[in-house]
């Protein structure tokens, strides 16, 4: 029993000691810091989180009729595609189904009763379409076209609305998105805490006592995340973003439908990367690359990427833009003032 208690009460005097010890200090220092950074940054990071979340709410019951849309103009042959085979197509297209649409409108007990279309043909029939459905809900959302009607009016369904939002978010993106790229350092400064901490666990916090200087090591990384925490938000960067934010909070979506209408085609490029933002596409290039041929596609996919030297981490529409710039070559960036150009084109360099 007695050396139970003496382990117990080394372990507990241990587990004191490794609390109170200088590496741990500094690093609840580290912490204090990194918390009052991330205090400081997020009211400037809420309005742009404001915009996307309006244009993301905006666009989500245009975007679900367009899938809705494309799933039943999709043609029914596509369905060999998701490898559909053993069915009898002459029997459906006799009764006049020819897109997934079409076959939309059938009960099993309908189609069951099509010449040469059993049960099993109906059931490949079901998990065929639902595995189209699935394709093209995981394809990018299409943001409305800027094609204007006789009256000057958008003409899908819609569209004006989620124009009026994507513009007032692409300004949002113009004047706060520099934000991303502190909130980007934030999270290597916490990310780096954890390796830190990992690194000076109470095992290994008693078996430094082996190894000459370590905790010393331990609080000299500790005390420069402190340090860089406090740089983050008395830097000049911060300082220019909170004078934006304070710019930004007087701005409001254009009320003007004429005016809407007219931006929107002159900064369609720059409202895709707004909607595609809102929306949380990841890098595929989104409606911009449905414009694109599949070779060149292809050719981009492939383009590698060597950030490891870079102190900044791209946006999803910037991995996009950086690729087709190797794929291209010579490439003329046109994005709006405050996306990003200079960093695509260091990522590409």
């Amino acid at each position: 029993m007695l050396p139970v208690i003496i382990a117990a009460s080394a372990f507990f005097l241990g587990a004191i000691a490794h609390y109170f010890s200088p590496p741990r200090r500094a690093l609840r220092v580290a912490r204090r810091e990194i918390s009052r950074a991330t205090r400081a940054l997020r009211p400037i990071a809420r309005p742009l989180d404001r915009a996307l979340e309006r244009l993301r709410r905006t666009a989500t019951p245009f975007v679900r009729r367009q899938k809705e849309s494309d799933l039943a103009e999709t043609p029914l042959a596509s369905l060999r595609d998701v490898g559909v085979s053993h069915i009898r197509w002459s029997a459906l297209e006799a009764a006049g189904i020819e897109t997934l649409g079409d076959l939309a409108g059938w009960t099993q007990k309908g189609l069951r009763a099509l010449d040469g279309i059993g049960e099993k043909s109906t059931a490949e029939l079901r998990a065929g379409r639902e595995e189209m459905r699935a394709r093209i809900e995981a394809e990018a959302p299409r943001p409305p076209t800027p094609e204007l009607s006789e009256k000057g009016k958008l003409t899908e369904k819609g569209g004006l609305e989620i124009a009026r939002q994507a513009l007032f978010a692409l300004r949002a993106l113009s004047t706060l998105g520099p934000v991303e790229d502190l909130l980007d350092e934030r999270d290597r400064l916490l990310t780096e805490r954890t390796r830190l901490a990992r690194q000076s666990s109470p095992l290994r916090w008693c078996l430094s006592v082996f190894r000459t200087g370590q905790r010393g090591e331990w609080i000299q990384a500790a005390q420069s995340l402190a340090e860089k925490a406090r740089a983050l938000v008395t830097s000049p960067s911060f300082e220019a973003m909170t004078e934006a934010r304070d710019r930004f909070a007087k701005e409001r979506p254009e009320p003007k439908d004429a005016v809407v209408a007219r931006q929107y085609g002159e900064s369609f490029a720059g409202c895709v990367l707004a909607f595609e933002q809102a929306l949380g596409d990841r890098g595929t290039g989104g409606a911009l690359a449905s414009a694109l041929s599949p070779e060149l596609l292809a050719q981009i996919e492939e383009q590698p990427l060597h950030l490891d030297e870079l102190d900044f981490t791209l946006r999803a529409y910037q991995h996009f833009g950086a690729r087709f710039i190797l794929a291209q070559g010579r490439t003329l960036l046109g994005d709006e003032m405050g996306l990003g150009k200079t960093v695509q084109a260091l990522a590409a360099a």
